[in-house]
């Protein structure tokens, strides 16, 4: 209510029109939004209508680099995900198209082949399906992610300590709404030949009371919302034997990542061996002495952490 206007006067009125997050693109005419005004006293009205164009953002991202170890002649599977955080549909849908590349950093010795877990499984089975060209991703609506899954094959002539890297490029093509694709995303596996085969999964959730109980499902994606000064985050790191003999000597350890303290709220745990941290509100590593590791055995590290405030 801007009170009486006088006759010839004017008054100025602001309005601001907020973009929720997860807004499509629009293109013209754009989103409409009416103002109307109208007299209580004369009746008298009249009606401006606006609009607001959604700009288009167009943002794919492949997480996260893995690092892992295998015997000769054996393999090792890492997981990706794939997001598109854009605000348009992707691949397969407007002229865009989301490529996915395998490149070896040996000349000879490796190689590997990246599949769709369609059941986020985190393992090959029946059902996943191979990746050969654009259409076996699919469409990728606003915010959806996708699994994927890296398999990284040593010949059995591989040297003991040889490193391979494996590189999973994600390449996105073609205009939507007159803007260019987004930049080539990459992910990056490391694998060691040793005489046994180890791989490493780090994952993360969102504590935001700090009660040390994870407020989401543990994910190796990017945490986008609530991880705020004050707040907390839980870790959980999963070393896996996929070898056929034991792991031995093994020690799983982390430390907390620049801008974060430990918290002992809910303290560190292993579900196997014993583990050493920080006190309370201080940084460093965290650790989990395993010892023996069987083979198809996993030992889960936890451990949280809070935002400076």
């Amino acid at each position: 209510n801007p009170g009486v206007v006088a006759g010839l006067a004017h008054k100025l009125v602001y309005a601001d029109v907020t973009i929720p997050a997860d807004q499509a693109a629009s293109g013209s005419p754009g989103q409409s939004i009416a103002f109307t005004v109208t007299s209580p006293s004369t009746g008298a009205t009249d009606l401006k209508t606006d609009a607001v164009i959604v700009n288009t953002v167009r943002s794919v991202v492949l997480t996260p680099n893995n690092i892992g170890q295998v015997f000769p002649g054996a393999s090792v599977v890492y997981t990706h995900t794939i997001t598109n955080e854009g605000n348009v549909v992707e691949n397969g849908v407007s002229g865009s198209t989301i490529l996915l590349s395998l490149a070896e950093s040996q000349a000879s010795g490796f190689t590997s082949i990246v599949y769709l877990d369609t059941n986020n499984s985190n393992t090959i089975d029946a059902t996943d399906v191979v990746i050969n060209n654009a259409a076996d991703l699919g469409v990728f609506a606003l915010n959806q992610s996708k699994q994927l899954l890296v398999k990284v094959t040593a010949s059995s002539g591989a040297g003991i300590g040889v490193v391979d890297t494996t590189r999973l490029t994600a390449t996105t093509a073609g205009l939507i709404n007159g803007v260019a694709a987004p930049s080539v995303v990459i992910a990056t596996d490391a694998t060691t030949v040793i005489s046994g085969n180890l791989v490493l999964i780090k994952a993360q959730a969102l504590d935001a009371a700090c009660d040390g109980t994870a407020d989401t499902a543990y994910s190796t994606t990017t945490i986008t919302t609530g991880a705020l000064p004050g707040a907390c985050i839980r870790y959980q790191i999963t070393a896996t034997n996929n070898g056929n003999a034991n792991v031995t000597g093994l020690v799983v350890s982390d430390s907390t990542p620049a801008a974060t303290t430990y918290s002992s709220t809910v303290a560190a745990a292993t579900t196997l061996g014993t583990v050493t941290a920080p006190v309370n509100g201080a940084t460093g590593t965290v650790s989990a002495t395993v010892g023996t590791l069987t083979p198809s055995a996993s030992v889960v590290l936890n451990f949280g952490v809070k935002i400076n405030p």
